[in-house]
Order: C-alpha cells, then structure tokens, then sequence
C-alpha cells in the first residue's frame, strides 16, 4: 500500500490537478477581495472547489491513461491498491487545504468565526472531497472510454436532490457549511457527513470489485 501510495502522489505531482488547484486558489483570491473577506461565499466556494478537486483526482483512469495500466498492473491486491488510492487522495486533500486556506483563516480571523465552526467545514470539506473522488474513481473504471464523464450527473443528482428535499437537506456539503456557520450546533449535519463517508466507502468497496475483475479480464 505504501508503493503504490508513494506512486499515486507522484503521479498527482505530474498531472492536470495542479492547474485545478491553482485556478482554485486564484478563484478564492478573487472572492475574498470582492466580498472584503466574508465567510460564506468563501466557504461555498471552497466547497465547490474541493468538489472539483476531487473529481479530477478520482477520474483519471480512462482507457489509454497511463495512470489505469499502473493501476491495474500494480503487484499487489485490489484492496490494497484502492487503500493506496484512498490515502493519497487524503494528501492531496491536505496539500489543497494548505494552499486554499489563506483567505479562508484571514476571513475567520477578521469575521472572528467559531473555532468548531472551521473544524466542522474542515470535516464537510473532507467527506465532500472524498465523495466525488469514490465517484469519480468508479466511473472511470467502469465507464473508461466515457472518460467517466457518466458519474458526474450522479454528482449533480446529490447536489440537486438534496438541496431541495429537506430529509437528504443535511447530505448537502453546502448546507451543511451554511449550517455550520450558523453556529447552531445541530446533529443533523453531522449525520449527513456521516452518511456521505458510508456512501464513499460503498463506492470504494465496488472499485476494489471492479479492480479485480479488470484484471482478470485483462486489463481492459
């Protein structure tokens, strides 16, 4: 798990999601200076961002992609590879949040936001970020010669859906940020995180699947 690990981060070093991320903080720059610093359209926008920033680390395994035959050809198993996949895409989450969060601290700094507030977006960040990568990361497995592009409507399908049925309303990472902020400290966002984390270990166990019967079938 630790190669392949190693592997995935230097592969990340290489590829297209560093102009995702720099278009990203530039963005947030942008915002922070037109709304003087406020906090929520800075925390709507990191939430877009990260959503993006996880779908382009998760679909990056179409057909003729170098990163798919590395995948598949690793000498290790399925499980293994997919808890390296898992664990690099944490880093890079990490490398992401340092490089976004200048205008998000000055904004809670000059704003005086409540520290559980950040730590509680912090987290809505994360289970956003790691949804549409098990989405992202399935569809490009099963659907390579889309060039995965068939998981984003489920993507949009979350978003859609669970902003306007109040019962998902919690499932929502923009809701839940806005609720954060709020400061009303209620469960229900918290449930939501947890239900989008089960949802992305789901999607995570049919990759794992997926993985082992592209191999058998010869890489695919």
């Amino acid at each position: 798990m630790l190669a392949y690990f190693l592997l995935e981060t230097r592969e990340w070093r290489e590829r297209r999601m560093r102009k995702a991320l720099l278009a990203s903080a530039v963005s947030m720059a942008v915002i922070a200076a037109a709304s003087v610093l406020q906090p929520l359209p800075l925390v709507f926008a990191a939430t877009l961002a990260f959503l993006i920033l996880g779908w382009s680390e998760g679909n990056r395994y179409q057909s003729l992609a170098s990163s798919r035959r590395i995948l598949l050809g690793f000498p290790a198993g399925a499980a293994v590879v997919v808890e390296g996949k898992i664990l690099a895409s944490i880093a890079s989450w990490a490398f992401a949040l340092l490089v976004l969060s200048p205008p998000l601290v000055l904004s809670a700094i000059a704003w005086g936001v409540d520290p559980l507030a950040c730590a509680s977006c912090l987290l809505a960040w994360l289970a956003a970020y790691v949804a549409a990568v098990s989405v992202g990361f399935f569809s490009s497995l099963v659907f390579s010669r889309s060039e995965g592009l068939l998981g984003v409507p489920l993507l949009i399908l979350w978003l859609v859906v669970s902003s306007v049925n109040r019962l998902l309303a919690p499932a929502n990472p923009f809701i839940q940020v806005w609720d954060f902020l709020k400061g009303e400290g209620e469960l229900p966002p918290y449930l939501g995180i947890a239900a989008i984390f089960l949802a992305s270990a789901l999607f995570f166990a049919a990759s794992v699947s997926t993985v082992s019967r592209l191999r058998k079938a010869g890489h695919e």
